[in-house]
Order: C-alpha cells, then sequence, then structure tokens
C-alpha cells in the first residue's frame, strides 16, 4: 500500500464546500469516488485544510492510499481526464506511516475584489463592489490591513462553532499585501494573507472589517481593540457583514513533506 500526497486545484462555485457531507457535492466526496473510480479500488481522500462553499483553491494539499501501479508522477494525467472543476497538480509518494500531524504546513490567502461594473460571470469568483471610489483608497486600506499582522487573537475574526473545538484562537500572520491590477479595464484588488493557521471564516471577517474601516464606519483602534479582545467580545463587537466566499482563495499551502520519496516535487506556480 502506497500513500500519494497531491496538490490540487478546484473551483468552489461548483461545490458544497471541501468537507464530505451527506447528499451534497463536495470536493473531498467528489475526490473520493472518481478517483476511486478511475483506480478500481475504493480510495479515502484526506487532506491538509477545508473551505466552505464558494471557496476556491489553487493549491489545497490532499492525500491517499492506494495499490495501483500507476507511478506518482503518472497519476495527474490519469486522473484529470475523469475530473471536473478540479485539476491535480502533481503527485509524489510519501512514507506509508505519513500523518499530516507530522508536517507543518503554513497557508496563503488570497482575496479578490472587482470594482466597477461586473457580469454575473465575475460573481462568483470576486467580491463584486460597484463603488469605483473605494478603488481610490488603497493607500488608506494598506495601513488598516498591516494591523492584522503579528501574533493576535483573532477569536472575534471568526464565526464560532461549538462543534469545532479549538484549544486556541492565537494565531500569527507573517504578512498582508494588497495588489492592485486591472482586469477588462476594472480595478481589481488581491489581498495577500499569509499565516501559520487560520480559524473558521478568519480571513473574510478581516476583509469586512478592514472595509469597514476604510468606509469610516470602525476605527482602527476597534481593530487593535478585537485582536486583543480589550474591552469587547462578541456580544458588544461591531456586527458586519463577512465578505463573500466566492473572492476567497486558497492560494498556495507551503511546507512540503520532507519525505517525499522518488519524486521531485515542484512547488505549484499561484
Amino acid at each position: 500500500m502506497k500513500v500519494y500526497y497531491c496538490s490540487i486545484a478546484y473551483d468552489g462555485s461548483r461545490f458544497t464546500g471541501f468537507q464530505v457531507q451527506p447528499d451534497l457535492h463536495t470536493v473531498q466526496g467528489y475526490l473520493r469516488q472518481t478517483i476511486s473510480e478511475c483506480l478500481q479500488e475504493s480510495i479515502m481522500v484526506e487532506s491538509a485544510s477545508r473551505t466552505d462553499a464558494g471557496v476556491h483553491a489553487l493549491d489545497q494539499r490532499v492525500w491517499f492510499k492506494t495499490k495501483t501501479d500507476t507511478p506518482a508522477h503518472k497519476c495527474p494525467a490519469r486522473i484529470n481526464r475523469w475530473l471536473e472543476h478540479v485539476k491535480i497538480h502533481q503527485v509524489a509518494e510519501v512514507h506509508p506511516d505519513f500523518s499530516w500531524r507530522n508536517a507543518t504546513h503554513e497557508k496563503i490567502y488570497e482575496y479578490r475584489i472587482r470594482f466597477g461594473h461586473f457580469h454575473p460571470f465575475h460573481e462568483p469568483y470576486h467580491w463584486c463592489i460597484d463603488d469605483l471610489k473605494l478603488a481610490e483608497q488603497a493607500q488608506s486600506m494598506r495601513p488598516v490591513l498591516k494591523l492584522f499582522e503579528g501574533e493576535h487573537d483573532f477569536e472575534l475574526f471568526s464565526k464560532h462553532d461549538r462543534s469545532r473545538k479549538i484549544e486556541s484562537h492565537i494565531r500569527k500572520v507573517h504578512g498582508v499585501e494588497l495588489l492592485e491590477e486591472r482586469t477588462d479595464s476594472q480595478p481589481l484588488w488581491k489581498i495577500r494573507i499569509h499565516g501559520n493557521g487560520f480559524l473558521w471564516m478568519m480571513v473574510r471577517f478581516m476583509v469586512a472589517y478592514a472595509f469597514e474601516c476604510l468606509k469610516g464606519r470602525i476605527t482602527k483602534n476597534t481593530i487593535k481593540d478585537m485582536l486583543t479582545i480589550k474591552g469587547i467580545d462578541r456580544s458588544t463587537r461591531p456586527v458586519v457583514v463577512c465578505a463573500p466566499a466566492s473572492g476567497l482563495y486558497l492560494l498556495k499551502t507551503l511546507g512540503t513533506p520532507q519525505f517525499i520519496s522518488d519524486t521531485i516535487w515542484y512547488e505549484p506556480n499561484s
């Protein structure tokens, strides 16, 4: 029995999230079914992280045990012929005792905001905002985003779920950058956030609160207080509408396992 470790990309608008759920079309469930059919054996696909419905990925990491004779480097070409809206970048064989708990991974998320005129087919892949004046305030937005850098308590920038046992809400954000581009002659922002871990909906709440600050509805001090939970809690924090899932991309997973064997691993391009 071999263990194959993969980098995959998928269009999140086509799925109801990553994690397998009964009677729902999820990335994990679809991969399990399709790879099983392709390799003609029962496959259980495990993952490095989960994404919500509508969230996209360019470099999600998954792995599965297999008896196949197909070499790892030939698996993408074989399996991709069976897949729709999901693609495998590459596959590497890892040690049979591979455990996610023994691998250290960090992630880079990217949030995309399109300003101005947009068509319906833009909405599944961006947060579409028709106010062009906001696009002119990138210089004002950058200092707000920088507030999130460092090690903080991000509990108030996440969605609470009693079913998820979280020992600590402390996370370290290594860097946040705002890239300005244009697409179809319209302004496009890409907010990239590199961290050692992320809470549920954390990036989307960070973006939402940053925009509230940009619009003058809250202050930078409010964000600072929320990051230290200073005199503020879930019942007293400012109420915002979370940024939509459509703009969020798992851009890159960093920290390739050191026990990949017999295969050269190329970090996927973003």
